[in-house]
């Protein structure tokens, strides 16, 4: 139980930082493991091989969109309520996965969205600001950490 809600909130934290790219990893985790008759339409939805494509098309999307200078800042509401929407549907997707309280991973999902979207928002704005590092680069050393953290993640017992 433990293990599986770490999963949770590491992925929402994912979600906070890169909203599309958490379910990315949750779809392509779930997608390898054996369905069960009582599996909801969303676990359903997530763990097909279709939606682990299209999801993995748009974290690549939106890893091209972070860098573009129009782009809006992550805690604005519309972007905030995205990412909340992104952790808590991965938060419950990966606890009814691993059979624990989808209800909780949910919750944890959304609020581990909203900790990791003010926390790399400020973050990334304090290294820019104060050590001069460009916000392109920032982006990209974002994108690292958030590849290396969903992968991390999906792969741990």
């Amino acid at each position: 139980m433990i293990n599986t809600f770490l999963k949770v909130i590491q992925l929402s934290v994912l979600a906070g930082m890169r909203g599309a790219m958490a379910p990315a990893f949750v779809s392509h985790y779930v997608a390898h493991q054996p369905a069960k008759e009582t599996d909801s339409q969303l676990l359903h939805l997530f763990r097909s091989p279709t939606t682990a494509n299209v999801t993995k098309v748009m974290a690549l999307g939106e890893i091209v969109g972070d860098k573009l200078p129009q782009a809006p800042d992550r805690i604005e509401p519309a972007g905030l309520v995205g990412r909340i929407v992104s952790g808590a549907t991965c938060g419950a997707v990966l606890s009814e996965a691993e059979r624990e309280d989808v209800k909780l991973g949910a919750v944890l999902g959304g609020v581990g969205a909203v900790a990791g979207s003010y926390a790399f928002f400020y973050l990334r704005k304090w290294v820019h600001e104060e050590k001069g590092v460009e916000d392109v680069w920032l982006g990209f050393a974002e994108d690292l950490l958030a590849i290396a953290l969903g992968t991390q993640t999906i792969h741990q017992d």
